[in-house]
């Protein structure tokens, strides 16, 4: 998607003293659509690590989705795509012993995903929604013990990246440029 689309035109239209002066975005869209807000920063998603629930928030158009809105800032997570697309090698190589198509649900096309197989659902809160809920995971369903390994393997390293601990040195950063700027505008 470019700056252009249609998410890039809902975040443009929102009051310009929500992100007058700095955003932290979480994908392209995001930061392409304030580009002007003076500072863009990355902020990765945090996940509340002692809470091991997770559910879809409720939507609330469209700022409130994903990020802190504060006056003058907002803070979100950034884009999963390069990531996806750094490991399209490795999975291409799993897909020749256990076939799998990809589905990626995006704000845009993946740009280099080579031969593997895989299909393109443009992202909106039930789009994302839906397609999860259409995921194979019956293997994770009928077999609790590597649906268990799996989970405690993997939830040190979220919780190493995505705590709110992990995160916590970028919001401190991000708050205390949002207080300056907060009180340079207010002097």
């Amino acid at each position: 998607m470019t700056a252009g689309g249609r998410w890039a035109r809902r975040f443009r239209a929102l009051p310009d003293v929500i992100v007058r002066r700095a955003v932290a975005a979480w994908n392209r869209t995001v930061r392409e659509s304030r580009a002007l807000a003076g500072r863009v920063y990355d902020l990765d998603r945090v996940v509340d690590a002692p809470s091991p629930r997770f559910r879809l928030a409720q939507f609330r158009e469209p700022l409130a989705r994903r990020g802190l809105v504060m006056e003058e800032h907002a803070f979100f997570p950034p884009d999963a795509l390069p990531y996806l697309e750094e490991l399209a090698s490795a999975l291409s190589d799993v897909s020749r012993s256990v076939p799998f198509q990809l589905v990626v649900v995006a704000d845009r096309r993946p740009a280099g995903l080579g031969g593997l197989p895989w299909s393109f659902v443009p992202w909106s809160p039930e789009a994302e929604m839906e397609t999860l809920h259409r995921m194979d995971l019956v293997r994770l369903l009928e077999d609790p013990a590597a649906r268990h390994a799996l989970g405690r393997a993997g939830r040190p390293w979220v919780e190493e990246r995505y705590s709110v601990e992990a995160a916590a040195p970028a919001i401190a950063h991000y708050l205390r440029v949002a207080a300056g700027s907060a009180r340079r505008a207010g002097s």
